[in-house]
């Protein structure tokens, strides 16, 4: 951005981020390169981009997590400099980031009142709260066990939790950083309507991800980031989603074919890894089962897909195989 460049906040969008760049290491790394971002009232916004383009660099900057190296942001037409996501609390803003921020041995109750505590006379109210909570759960449709730790939980009760503690703190600008990563078929086209019943009652919703048909299912505008720099916003209704896939990366991608026709491989091909009624605990949380009464093989020559969300045991199953860390039992 220009030295002394003047920029008036438009009060039509209710997010500008005007000429972003946000560096580090002394300014060698540049994560974000003069991007511009428009994010108009009441609608869902995509950013859409390969891993590592920066777009969560971006809105940790709009959530006030990270100060830009230079640039100008306005909220609802007022210009502001955020120190802190507590500012950007003020200003409405919400975010769910891709890797949940909730205290492991709170109780869900604890983590959503955390920061925005009811109190009388100094003294926590616990039930007022836990009442303004459930109003909220039965109202969005997000059922909760207040009573729960969140280590006892499911990914998908964890991200249930985070979207309650925003609604919790009445944002209207709701921010979600690869928020399907995580969840199954199923709750993904529940989370995908919520948004749309977000946008039916005014909020304004950000999305971060990278799966286009999630887009166009519920996004009204995509602004594709590139390397770090702004590419373009798109009108996602009347966009192809190949002009946006190529955008994102930059070329045009020609469909590949894999002809090779399947090898059937010999009836008596030795076994050579056999997995027996295996269990293990998940790494960050010990208390918690990962790997529960797992049994399989693999013959010479054969190729072994694991499939499943992420959290499901993949990463504790690759690192025993690996010899990195000792199973409970199997």
């Amino acid at each position: 951005m220009k030295k002394n460049k003047k920029i008036i906040p438009n009060a039509n969008y209710d997010v500008e981020m005007i000429d972003i760049t946000k560096t580090f290491a002394n300014g060698s790394i540049i994560a974000n390169d003069n991007i511009t971002l428009r994010v108009k009232h009441n609608e869902i916004h995509a950013i859409v981009g390969e891993n590592g383009a920066g777009k969560s660099t971006l809105m940790s900057i709009l959530f006030g997590i990270y100060k830009p190296t230079s640039g100008f942001i306005s909220i609802k037409g007022e210009e502001v400099k955020l120190q802190s996501a507590q500012d950007a609390g003020k200003f409405g803003l919400g975010m769910v980031h891709q890797h949940f921020k909730l205290v492991q041995d709170f109780t869900f109750l604890e983590n959503i009142m955390l920061g925005a505590e009811v109190s009388h006379f100094g003294f926590l109210d616990r039930r007022e709260a836990a009442k303004r909570i459930g109003k909220l759960c039965h109202q969005y449709h997000l059922p909760l066990n207040l009573n729960m730790k969140v280590k006892d939980a499911s990914v998908g009760e964890q991200q249930r939790a985070e979207i309650v503690k925003l609604l919790y703190r009445d944002a209207d600008i709701l921010i979600f950083d690869e928020p399907t990563a995580v969840l199954s078929d199923k709750e993904i086209k529940g989370f995908l309507e919520m948004l749309l019943h977000f946008k039916k009652i005014g909020k304004t919703v950000i999305l971060i991800t990278h799966k286009l048909n999630e887009v166009k299912a519920v996004a009204d505008q995509a602004t594709v980031i590139r390397q770090g720099k702004f590419v373009a916003t798109y009108d996602v209704h009347n966009t192809d989603v190949v002009i946006i896939t190529d955008a994102m990366v930059g070329k045009h991608l020609t469909k590949l074919i894999n002809e090779q026709q399947y090898i059937e491989l010999p009836i008596d091909a030795p076994t050579v890894l056999h997995v027996k009624k295996l269990n293990a605990a998940r790494l960050s949380e010990p208390k918690v089962r990962a790997i529960n009464n797992l049994s399989f093989e693999i013959k010479a020559g054969e190729i072994l897909g694991i499939a499943g969300i992420e959290g499901n045991g993949q990463t504790e199953l690759a690192m025993i195989l690996g010899g990195l860390i000792k199973p409970e039992s199997g």
